[in-house]
């Protein structure tokens, strides 16, 4: 299996994922894989990190904007794989 966005976390925003999802596809087919994409949508507020995460760096990942924009990623790639089967 290829996962796909591990090192992109943060990043996996639609555009990207567009450019980027035939050639993925395509390499994982070649070597008779499975492509899994991992995404981290949605955030934490700032109230909900636990008190044992203290690292600026954790608590920017837990509540970077950067979640929102790979949420509204997944959002528009479902919506158009739904588009594409005739789905409403």
């Amino acid at each position: 299996m290829y996962l796909w966005g591990l090192i992109m976390s943060g990043h996996m925003d639609e555009k990207r994922i567009v450019k980027l999802f035939s050639a993925m596809e395509n390499k994982a087919e070649h070597d008779g894989r499975m492509l899994e994409i991992l995404f981290h949508p949605g955030r934490s507020s700032l109230e909900e990190i636990s008190k044992d995460v203290e690292q600026k760096d954790a608590i920017e990942f837990y509540i970077s904007e950067n979640r929102t924009i790979e949420k509204q990623a997944v959002y528009a790639l479902d919506l158009a794989q739904k588009a594409r089967k005739g789905e409403r």
